[in-house]
Order: structure tokens, then C-alpha cells, then sequence
């Protein structure tokens, strides 16, 4: 790597300074009097690969965030980097045209070098020669490992390889007294430790043995499984049978009551329709007169609840028949009309019933059904709504058996 170029555009004492290098000279000789910005130069080559400091000592005419380097590499294959750098943490270095550049933009230049390193073998000052000068007289003739310590920055390498051989002393010295040092203490656990882990090691027979315990036991497991899922179902279908037995037994039964009506004779589906209606009718009949008989109740508690006097009382008939004619009386005159009207509608109505069917008029009378016609036909009704009942409570006992059976004989077949 060559430098082409150094900007001291705000740095120390300069102020858009530029110092510039011949490419083809092998030397450069920078001279000057005393303060004349030597020494800052130098640390300017420094700040400028490797960062300016955050404390530095060269912020005394131009502030820190407005310090300035800028430099041109030549690497060894000719090719050139223009950059600069600012003082900051980060996005410190940027190109000439101002673009930010990344902060290892220097790294095929500098080739891993690090700041002491550098400062050790390339940027030394006055005062770092003088405490080379220093440790090379406190070396003790070891003028080698003086002079690597100078050129790379390592110092204090004797007093480090003094210090190593006192802990190697610590750690391993063959002779007398030697199994108090730490490397005979560690070999000793060592032993121990194999001992213990031939102990604790399993033979392959032993290995062998057990794995086949392990495979018998696991076939065992296995049957045992087998078994007890077959238990398992058996006992399920067993509680289901013993649940649907009381259902089984009213089935059996209900089966055999219809059993008793099979002789009836075969009814069509419209005589079923109509037995059906009845029936319907004869129910909502029998809410009705079950509604009436409530309120029937509690007319007469009322009524038996009400104190007349016995003046009154004497006049009670006539007082009925007033009441009872004067309600007949209103009802009259609000549906005289309405019932004239009805009745004649349903005097035309008779008559064409009466012509359809071939009857006379004046012989309708003559040809109503009998009271016990009536009687018997009412019965009729009521044992068809029954046998209706019933054939409908059987078919769900039947149904409902058939999926019980169905699903044992699923049961079964599982």
C-alpha cells in the first residue's frame, strides 16, 4: 500500500493542508521546525485508518464533529481509493463525491492491521522511542524479543515469558514434591474417572440380555393389550344389552298385543285420515269441556260466595227469568237480521244437499239418523281414535327396537 496523498482539511493545526507523494519514490522525508505540525501529521495517518479518538488531543482549533482527514491508496495492484473521514461513531468514512462508503473499505489496504500495531511499527514519536529505549535496558540482554516487541507493539515479552514459565512451574515440574502440582492432581483424577467409567461401563452380554428381557416384555404387553380391548368391547355391548333389556321386554310385549288385533280387517288410508280427524276433534272437544269445567268451578264458587237477602230471594225466579230474557232479548235484536240471513243460506244449503243425495225436502226430518245410530257412531270413533293410539305407539316401540338391534348387531360384527 502507498499513499498517494494526505488531507489535513481540519485537523490540529492545519486547515485544508495537502501533502503529496511521488508513486515512484521509495522514501519520503518530512521535515520542519519545531511545531510545525509534524508529530500531527503523523497521528493524522493514524486517526485517519483507524478512527479519530474520541479524547483526542488535536481538537484544539477546529471542533470535533468538524474534524477532517482525506487521503489516495495505491494498493499493490494500482488500484486507488480517494476517501475521508470524519470524527463520529458511525458513517465516518465517505468517498470525494460524498458518497458513504462501508467501514471495511480499508481492509484490502491495511490487511488486518490493528491501531497498536500500527502505532508500534509505523507511527512512532518521540515519546514512544523513549519507552522503547526504556524496556530494551530493563530487558536483561534478551535484545531479540526486545526488538520483535518494538516492531509489533508487543511489549513487556520478557516479563510475559517469565511470567508463563512461573505458571508452567505450577502446573507440571518432574522431580521431588512434583504430585502437588496441578498437572499431577488432574492425571490422578483422570485415573479415578476411567476406573469409574469401567465400572459404570455395561458388557455387551449384559446389553444384550436386557434388550432381549425388554423385547419379551413388550410381546407380553402387547397380548395383554389385545385382550383387554376385546374385554373391553364385550363388556361395552354386554352394558349396552343389559340398558335396552327393560325396552326389549315392552317391545315383546307391545308385539304381542298386536298380535291380539290381527284379525282386524285392513282400513284405507282415507278411512285413516278421517279416523285421525276425529279423533283430533274428539281431543280438542275434551280440552274444551275440560276448560268449560274449570270455569264452571269457578262460576260456582263465586256464585256460592255471594250473600243475597232474603227479600230478595222471594223474587228470585222472576228476577232469572228477567235476566235470562233480557240477554236473549239483546242478542236477538244485534243477530236478528245476521241469523235471518244465515238461516236462509242454510235453508238453501239443505235443499241442495237434499236434491244431491234424492231426498225431499219436506221428508228431511224423517230421515235423521237415530239417536242410538248417533251413539254407536261416537263409539266407533272412539275406538278407532284408540286403535289409532295404540298402531302408533307400537310402530315407535317397533322402530325404535329395530335400531336398538341394528346397532347390537354393528356391536357384533366389531
Amino acid at each position: 500500500m502507498r499513499i498517494l496523498s494526505l488531507e489535513l482539511e481540519r485537523y490540529g493545526s492545519f486547515t485544508d493542508r495537502t501533502l503529496h507523494f511521488k508513486p515512484d519514490s521509495r522514501l519520503h522525508v518530512v521535515y520542519g521546525r519545531n511545531a510545525a505540525g509534524k508529530s500531527c501529521a503523523l497521528a493524522g495517518i493514524t486517526d485517519l485508518f483507524f478512527g479519530i479518538e474520541a479524547q483526542t488531543r488535536f481538537s484544539f482549533l477546529h471542533e470535533g464533529k468538524t474534524m477532517r482527514l482525506g487521503a489516495t491508496l495505491q494498493a499493490r495492484d494500482l488500484s486507488q481509493l480517494c476517501f475521508k473521514r470524519r470524527k463520529g461513531n458511525k458513517n465516518v468514512l465517505f468517498a470525494s463525491d460524498g458518497k458513504p462508503l462501508d467501514d471495511t473499505a480499508l481492509h484490502p489496504f491495511l490487511g488486518g492491521l490493528t491501531r497498536p500495531v500500527f502505532s508500534h511499527a509505523f507511527g512512532l514519536n518521540s515519546a514512544q522511542l523513549r519507552e522503547g529505549a526504556e524496556e530494551m535496558l530493563d530487558s536483561e540482554g534478551e535484545v531479540g524479543a526486545t526488538l520483535y516487541a518494538a516492531a509489533s507493539g508487543l511489549s513487556g515479552i520478557t516479563r510475559l515469558r517469565r511470567e508463563l514459565d512461573e505458571e508452567a512451574g505450577t502446573i507440571f515440574k518432574p522431580g521431588k514434591g512434583s504430585n502437588k502440582r496441578r498437572f499431577d492432581q488432574a492425571a490422578d483424577a483422570y485415573t479415578q474417572a476411567r476406573s469409574e467409567i469401567r465400572k459404570r461401563t455395561l458388557r455387551a452380554e449384559t446389553l444384550e440380555g436386557m434388550r432381549s428381557a425388554l423385547q419379551s416384555l413388550e410381546s407380553q404387553l402387547a397380548l395383554l393389550s389385545q385382550a383387554r380391548d376385546t374385554d373391553r368391547a364385550k363388556h361395552a355391548r354386554l352394558t349396552r344389552l343389559r340398558t335396552i333389556a327393560p325396552q326389549l321386554h315392552i317391545l315383546d310385549a307391545e308385539c304381542e298385543n298386536i298380535r291380539e288385533f290381527s284379525d282386524l280387517p285392513e282400513l284405507s288410508e282415507q278411512a285413516i285420515t278421517r279416523l285421525r280427524t276425529a279423533i283430533a276433534a274428539s281431543g280438542t272437544s275434551l280440552q274444551k269441556r275440560d276448560s268449560v269445567a274449570e270455569v264452571l268451578a269457578a262460576a260456582k264458587a263465586a256464585l256460592n260466595g255471594i250473600t243475597v237477602e232474603a227479600a230478595i230471594l222471594m223474587h228470585q225466579a222472576s228476577v232469572q227469568t228477567l235476566q235470562t230474557n233480557i240477554g236473549k232479548y239483546q242478542d236477538a235484536t244485534r243477530d236478528r237480521a245476521r241469523v235471518a240471513s244465515e238461516a236462509e243460506g242454510k235453508q238453501r244449503e239443505i235443499a241442495l244437499m237434499a236434491a244431491r243425495v234424492g231426498i225431499a225436502e219436506d221428508q228431511l226430518d224423517s230421515s235423521q239418523p237415530t239417536d242410538a245410530v248417533l251413539a254407536e257412531l261416537e263409539d266407533l270413533v272412539m275406538q278407532g281414535q284408540k286403535l289409532s293410539q295404540d298402531r302408533e305407539r307400537l310402530e315407535e316401540s317397533i322402530s325404535e327396537a329395530k335400531t336398538n338391534l341394528e346397532n347390537l348387531e354393528g356391536d357384533g360384527q366389531t
